[in-house]
């Protein structure tokens, strides 16, 4: 029994692009276990006749490995094929695959918090995560009709296509019509003696805007890599805006139906095939497909279309439903796959004894179609409800690929044994996709292979693509359990410079909304004072100078330890200011205002960061100043501290946000507090910014509690100054130094 870290099923588009990310980020082992000889998926599964993409190829490729040179605007099968195997030798994932593994079951294993995961030839992994790449067209339908069985020539699905089986001169009988079948028909009515295509139900079949690219724009997109996102990004906008006609369906499928009508007309002259070749439901509810041979293909003297179906099979031929024979050397299966059967046949057996087939038997569900409530560590690629009636799997695919890294690195940065998608946030969820779906032409009533008898679509996404990228572009670990359990968010804060002004207004008001708080101050009777009726079980005090590192790793150590090895938010408040010409500066209180704004603020941010990493949407929230947007006259001294406290902040916000810490400043006026008050003097030039009165400490603990779970790095204290900082951003420099100059000398 060997392990890894990560086991991707299936080595296609989803699996390959899973392991180039888990490989760029670090995330651990892995492995990818592929049912065939090679990479690719329905790429290396599908090669008939004629087999091409019927998404642009400019989009039909990972965002991160465009590729300047592809031959035709629709890609062939080869092509995209070839795409798949450059994937996997220039990101080096090869040596990850392992070939002909076919898996037969995954059980989760509680008592070591793994995935015990079996191929069909004994061979098992275990592995901490789970990720099901399989995709939807991997299992081929094959016909239950009366007699196949005893037919005595070959019988081939279009996924199974046997390539040296020679069709010339042959009688052929196609069963389906479907996206294959559309692209392999014409291809195989040109070899025949004579074709039959038997159709249940007629395709919508429209133009394929398909040309192959010149040399020239081949070159232009290898050597201008903006041109080629530019046509990417076209041909996104494009698809994106046919979503209108699924949901709202009547107006934008008119003129789609139109523009489909006269391309039957123009391609056929038959009244009766005509006929024969209009579907009877509404345009959307089943795929739409496209093709530019398919209906010359069905003109042709050699081809007859029969929509009578299939009555029996015998060994020398087809029997329809009004009785005539029709006699056939090979029968083709362009019958599709089991697109609402996941995972089938795969055993998958989750948490408690839970049997994804028996969760599932009315029909298949998953929060983001990407994780199952009862299934610690699983995730899909390409699940329920990703599929698109209008623009690319591979952007689908992308999402959910970086969903499930920000996923597995939360888990992997906390030491969490498993994460598990909480019940009433998938049935919420699907709930709302149910409902939204139910207003789409895919629910309008037709048998297709996006609804489920019981009228529940399986299949589809429910609105546009960028709002699937908008669901999935953050992992929320609110949504989730640990081991069974709601995972522990913790609700601490550490508070320096306490004791009063801004410092002791936020404490106050983080107690009362039940937060645990550390108040660390060198005036510890205040702090005694300020907590004597609070809760000794959620508020600890420390006396502490922040100038002393020793001391301050001492105090984060124990507030630390008290809370369980987590701190939430660390907040340094602590600092002070002196107001003075910058000639009677005296160099000691100079150096003191960097000891303790800059240092202090340093040598806290470095002890609490053992304990902020493994603590679930940790931050650090700095007290920087107004003083940053431009030097100010007599605070020489303390402008530069906050400067440098707010590149800290930058640099910080930089470099931890891998570890899942944001840090960010306050950026306060001229505040009312006891530091301010004590000065002999005040700064004219804060003093008019601030108006005729200073902000009250209460107006920066507001925006405090605003900035705690923001993303933003800076955010200024009030309405006025926040339009100065918006002004100083758009200013030149001299410009600035202008208006601050007129505001000193009013």
């Amino acid at each position: 029994m060997r392990a890894t870290e990560t086991l991707i099923i299936g080595a296609g588009f989803g699996g390959i692009g899973m392991a180039v990310k888990l490989k760029q980020h670090n995330l651990g082992s892995f492995c990818i276990w592929e049912k065939q000889p090679a990479p690719g998926g329905t790429w290396h599964d599908n090669h008939y006749p004629g087999c091409a993409c019927d998404i642009p190829s400019h989009l039909y490729s990972f965002s991160f490995y465009p590729k300047a040179d592809w031959s035709r605007r629709y890609a062939p099968q080869a092509e995209i094929e070839a795409y798949l195997h450059d994937c996997v030798r220039h990101f080096g994932i090869g040596q990850h695959i392992e070939y002909q593994r076919e898996v037969k079951s995954a059980v989760w294993r509680h008592d070591v918090q793994r995935w015990r995961v079996e191929d069909t030839q004994g061979e098992v992994m275990l592995a901490r995560f789970l990720i099901s790449a399989t995709g939807q067209l991997n299992i081929p339908v094959m016909p239950k009709i009366h007699g196949i069985e005893h037919f005595s020539g070959p019988i081939f699905h279009s996924a199974r296509w046997d390539a040296n089986y020679d069709l010339r001169d042959k009688n052929i009988a196609v069963i389906g019509t479907g996206a294959s079948a559309i692209q392999f028909i014409p291809a195989v009515a040109a070899l025949a003696r004579h074709t039959t295509v038997y159709q249940r139900s007629a395709p919508y079949v429209l133009p394929k805007n398909d040309r192959p690219y010149s040399d020239a724009e081949k070159k232009r997109f290898a050597r201008y890599p903006r041109l080629l996102r530019l046509s990417r990004l076209l041909t996104w906008l494009g698809a994106e805006w046919r979503f209108f006609g699924f949901r709202h369906f009547k107006p934008g499928m008119k003129l789609i139906r139109l523009r489909w009508r006269h391309y039957l007309q123009r391609e056929v002259g038959q009244t009766a095939l005509r006929s024969q070749l209009t579907p009877d439901y509404a345009l959307g509810c089943k795929r739409i497909l496209l093709a530019n041979n398919y209906y010359a293909a069905m003109c042709r003297s050699n081809l007859t279309l029969n929509t009578h179906g299939i009555a029996a099979i015998n060994a020398d031929g087809v029997t329809d439903q009004q009785g005539r024979f029709f006699a056939a050397d090979v029968l083709l299966l362009g019958t599709g796959f089991h697109t609402t059967r996941f995972l089938f046949p795969i055993h998958i057996e989750g948490r408690d004894g839970r049997v994804l087939s028996d969760v599932w038997q009315h029909g298949a569900e998953a929060y983001l179609g990407t994780c199952v409530h009862g299934f610690p560590n699983f995730f899909m690629l390409y699940g329920p409800n990703t599929n698109l009636g209008h623009n690319s799997i591979v952007y689908m695919l992308e999402c959910q690929i970086g969903y499930i890294a920000q996923a597995m690195a939360y888990a992997r940065r906390y030491a969490l044994a498993a994460l598990e998608v909480k019940a009433e946030v998938q049935a919420a969820y699907n709930q709302k996709l149910q409902r939204n779906l139910r207003k789409t032409v895919w629910n309008s009533g037709c048998s297709s292979i996006y609804v489920l008898e019981n009228g529940k679509n399986v299949t589809n996404w429910q609105g546009f693509t960028f709002s699937f990228r908008w669901l999935t572009r953050r992992f929320k670990a609110q949504e989730y359990l640990h081991n069974g359990s709601a995972m522990p968010l913790a609700r601490n804060a550490l508070i320096t410079g306490a004791a009063s002004g801004i410092g002791r207004a936020t404490a106050e008001a983080l107690y009362a909304q039940g937060w645990h708080v550390g108040l660390a101050d060198k005036n510890i009777d205040a702090l005694t004072a300020l907590s004597a009726n609070w809760d000794g079980q959620r508020v600890h005090c420390y006396a502490l100078d922040v100038c002393d590192a020793a001391a301050v790793k001492s105090v984060i150590d124990d507030f630390a330890a008290k809370n369980h090895g987590y701190l939430r938010l660390l907040l340094n408040c602590a600092g002070i200011m002196q107001i003075v010409h910058s000639e009677d500066m005296d160099p000691t209180a100079h150096q003191r205002t960097f000891d303790v704004n800059v240092n202090g603020t340093f040598y806290a941010c470095h002890a609490a960061f053992p304990y902020l990493k493994q603590t679930p949407q940790a931050q650090i929230i700095n007290m920087s100043s107004a003083a940053t947007q431009y030097g100010v006259p007599w605070q020489s001294s303390y402008s530069a501290s906050k400067f440098a406290v707010k590149g800290l902040t930058e640099a910080l916000n930089l470099e931890w946000a891998t570890f899942g810490i944001h840090v960010g400043d306050i950026l306060p006026p001229v505040i009312d507090t006891p530091m301010v008050q004590s000065q002999a003097m005040v700064s004219p030039i804060m003093q008019r910014l601030a108006g005729s009165s200073k902000l009250p400490a209460d107006a920066v603990v507001k925006t405090i509690l605003r900035q705690i779970q923001s993303p933003r790095v800076h955010r200024p204290v009030g309405l006025k100054f926040s339009i100065v900082c918006v002004l100083r951003d758009w200013t030149p420099e001299w410009l600035t130094r202008l208006v601050f100059r007129y505001i000193l000398m009013r």
